[in-house]
């Protein structure tokens, strides 16, 4: 009976069906093999910002290199957030892998500060940050907000 189905090629054609099935099921774990480095880290990086915006610091914490590195706790991060800095969006401007595990973004962002008085006004940074690559993955190189905002190229209120 065996031979038989041996003989018929119905093994073979069942191996062949079950490695098909088998690739399909993986596609979506397979899906950053197929990206360039430069699209992961643009896919993180948007994925970090919304979060900033949403205000979302257990979500923006999984994108920042300490989440790996465990040399701040999340407690420790979100109290370094300030909350009187509310992100309104951003906008990639160009994306720069200087190196195999490390990359440089150039990108705007839009905030309000929750200043007496300057609470409606949206401001606008130009700012340049350092992604690292760990374990695989693209992380925001983690800065106190005083060496964050040392980074920045020019400043416009609307």
């Amino acid at each position: 009976m065996v031979i038989n189905f041996v003989k018929k090629g119905y093994i073979f054609k069942w191996l062949f069906l079950l490695l098909l099935l088998l690739m399909f099921a993986s596609c979506a774990s397979l899906e950053p093999f197929f990206k360039s480095d430069k699209e992961l880290l643009r896919e993180r990086f948007t994925k970090y910002w919304q979060a900033r915006i949403k205000n979302d610091l257990v979500e923006s914490y999984k994108y920042e290199d300490i989440y790996v590195t465990k040399r701040v706790s999340l407690a420790q991060y979100i109290k370094s957030k300030n909350l009187l800095i509310k992100y309104r969006d951003f906008k990639i401007l160009q994306i720069n892998i200087v190196e195999k595990d490390k990359a440089r973004i150039q990108f705007e962002l839009k905030y309000t500060v929750f200043v007496r008085g300057f609470s409606d006004k949206i401001s606008k940074r130009v700012m340049w940050v350092t992604w690292v690559k760990r374990k695989g993955n693209w992380y925001n190189l983690y800065k106190t907000p005083a060496e964050a905002f040392g980074g920045l190229r020019r400043h416009k209120q609307h």
